[in-house]
């Protein structure tokens, strides 16, 4: 989204928070300050993608990588579920964190996000399977925890916009309530 998409999304916002929401009866406020609320969060995750996804994606699909590696599949390609005729790690060329715009951005941490979800399924399987050796468990325990906490590092970084009870250092302006609640 072009910098001036961000400043029409919170003038948009002003002016629902500060026109519209006062004018309107409290059961029909209580709509439109949902509005408010999800275009702060849509202007939150606009502004800080250019800097999260870069990392994201080159974390995960190292993490993508030695999960094939380990599952002794390196040169796998993906099946048709994940919608990709790529191998499975390889970047897409139209993903260049450095160059990308943010759809392309989008689409290359989704790809990637898919193929971590069915690489954890995997490891998952492999851990339960009394036909590997403890070795192999222990590895494959260890790998799915990196998975785990790289993927909760990820969202705990969107905790902030997302949080339905944000935190309180959130930047998120407050909305005007327009009446006394029912």
């Amino acid at each position: 989204m072009k910098p001036d998409g961000l400043e029409t999304l919170a003038l948009v916002r002003d002016y629902l928070a500060s026109e519209v929401v006062p004018a309107l009866p409290d059961h029909i406020a209580t709509e439109v300050k949902a509005a408010v609320k999800l275009l702060d969060a849509v202007s939150a995750e606009f502004a800080a993608s250019g800097r999260l996804l870069p990392d994201e994606i080159a974390g995960l699909r190292s993490l993508c990588q030695e999960g094939l590696a380990a599952l002794g599949e390196p040169d796998r390609r993906p099946d048709r579920s994940i919608r990709d005729t790529q191998p499975l790690c390889a970047a897409n060329p139209h993903a260049n964190e450095d160059a990308a715009d943010l759809p392309d951005l989008l689409a290359e941490r989704r790809r990637l996000a898919g193929l971590s979800a069915v690489l954890i399924g995997r490891l998952q399987s492999r851990i339960a399977s009394p036909a590997e050796s403890d070795t192999v468990r222990n590895a494959s325990r260890d790998l799915l925890a990196r998975f785990f906490e790289t993927l909760g590092r990820h969202a705990r970084r969107r905790t902030p916009w997302q949080s339905v009870f944000p935190h309180a250092n959130a930047t998120s302006r407050p909305v005007p309530t327009g009446g006394s609640p029912r």
